[in-house]
């Protein structure tokens, strides 16, 4: 099977899986973002992408995104504010990103390896918060473009520059204008660089070679003799993330602490930064109860030891991927793509505190999990010269694919509407103080004001100071007319 064949097929699994989201409603964001944004129909194209991201709701966010608002006002001309059109576009990107890990993973072994870790990324129900949400779409295109620049870059290496040169810096630059998880992509790229430089080339130290590495395939041979001349093809990407982040620091608005929160929260959250990567392993586990917008465990006051075996966690992490790298392994670079995003997550918990451990953050890291499968696949029928072997581990992989298909198909009608959304967020974190006002108010809505007031307690036992909760209770005084039992 051709590569390109391969790639289409686990690109039609995934648009497959997610075909009926578009008959979805918008949830949550997607009312701001899109329904309620003046600025998508009104062609004024400088308020899209010189503006904070979250500019039509009034509210700032520090985020500057116009690839992705450039990508809503394309929809909304293209097809007004109607749902279908924007969950379908939102499942083409799916199936390209998916195209592209397919493509990607025929380096670790050819066309069994690549179906494996294509049709995993396809199915796995981490994404559908990235996929079945149109608001998702910011992980979409981030991965997309993060992704081409990732294999453009590689292909530029092997010919020595030129057009796919240019493409590269292009997409890498379109990932960064997508979301601010790819802020440390040029790491990722630098990794891959150095794996794919055999020692001798690259002039570190270690045994010489007289052929490359099985796993290195002539073609991509690149010209990175040196440190210095890895130093240099990465400079132009070194120079778009400096130019970024300053545009990035004039155009969108700086973040502050919600008022709310007590001092003693926000340091919980600074500390949190150390779930991160831990949460993000855990949502790949299968079986784990997939939400959205998940919240971090709770961190109890003082010393907490499991602080400690998150930060152990972390630190196993960045120490395996730097002996990998060091090693000139192949499955470096997979692991880079993992670890990297999450690490850029953590870092602006750290200093924001704006701790987001939402599994749509998951989305792009994910692709390197794949790219693992893909390699295990490989390595497993290298190893196993019977057929038997290497059927189990081919069925081993199919079952993880088969797994997960089934568990995304059970948690894609969650993403329905607003009502569903929260409901199956309350399930899966009963604490989680946004889930239960948002599903009161949705409850509100239909005027079960007390299925409305259960909520509204269970959201005040965990975050009695949400300001939000007190403008629910106002409403539901209003609906009832019980503004003294409501103020006793």
């Amino acid at each position: 099977m051709a590569p390109a064949l391969a790639a289409f097929a686990t690109a039609v699994l995934a648009f497959a899986l997610y075909a009926p989201a578009t008959r979805f409603g918008f949830v949550r964001d997607d009312h701001e973002l899109i329904e309620q944004n003046p600025t998508l129909v009104s062609g004024d194209l400088p308020s899209l992408v010189a503006t904070d991201f979250w500019l039509a709701s009034g509210t700032p966010s520090g985020m500057w995104r116009p690839v992705v608002s450039l990508s809503y006002a394309w929809n909304a001309r293209a097809s007004g504010t109607t749902p279908a059109p924007f969950h379908r576009v939102n499942l083409l990107l799916h199936a390209a990103v998916t195209a592209l890990v397919t493509l990607g993973a025929f380096a670790a072994g050819g066309v069994w390896p690549a179906l494996a870790a294509g049709a995993w990324f396809a199915a796995a129900p981490v994404h559908v918060e990235s996929v079945a949400w149109v608001a998702g779409r910011t992980d979409l295109l981030c991965a997309l473009f993060a992704l081409a620049a990732l294999a453009l870059d590689r292909r530029a290496r092997a010919r020595r520059g030129g057009v796919a040169r240019s493409l590269a810096v292009a997409a890498f630059a379109a990932a960064l204008l997508s979301k601010e998880l790819a802020a440390a992509w040029v790491v990722v790229l630098a990794v891959a660089a150095w794996v794919d430089a055999p020692r001798e080339w690259a002039g570190a130290p270690g045994p010489q070679r007289s052929e490359p590495r099985p796993e290195l395939r002539p073609e991509l041979r690149p010209a990175l003799r040196s440190a210095g001349g890895l130093a240099r093809w990465l400079a132009p990407y070194l120079v778009v993330t400096l130019v970024y982040v300053v545009i990035h620091a004039l155009v969108a608005a700086p973040v502050h602490p919600s008022i709310w929160q007590t001092e003693a929260a926000r340091m919980a959250r600074r500390i949190g930064a150390v779930q991160v990567l831990p949460l993000a392993i855990a949502y790949l586990v299968p079986g784990f109860a997939h939400s959205a917008d998940r919240i971090a465990w709770p961190i109890a006051p003082g010393f907490d030891p499991r602080l400690v075996g998150y930060l152990a966690l972390d630190i196993a992490a960045v120490a395996v991927l730097a002996w990998l790298a060091r090693r000139r392994r192949a499955v470096a670079a997979a692991v880079a793509v993992f670890v990297v995003p999450l690490a850029v997550t953590a870092a602006r918990a750290a200093a924001t505190s704006v701790l987001t451990v939402a599994e749509r953050n998951v989305y792009l890291p994910s692709a390197g999990i794949a790219w693992l499968i893909g390699a295990g696949v490989a390595a497993a029928r290298r190893r196993f010269a019977h057929p038997l072997g290497r059927g189990i581990a081919t069925g081993v992989a199919a079952a993880l694919a088969i797994t997960a298909a089934f568990e995304t198909a059970r948690a894609l009608g969650d993403w329905r509407d607003d009502q569903t959304m929260y409901a199956a967020m309350v399930r899966a974190q009963p604490a989680h103080a946004e889930a239960r006002i948002g599903l009161a108010n949705e409850l509100l809505q239909r005027g079960a004001t007390r299925e409305a007031r259960v909520h509204l307690d269970a959201a005040e036992r965990a975050e009695p100071r949400h300001p939000a909760l007190h403008v629910s209770r106002a409403w539901a005084a209003a609906i009832d007319g019980d503004w003294a039992g409501e103020l006793a």
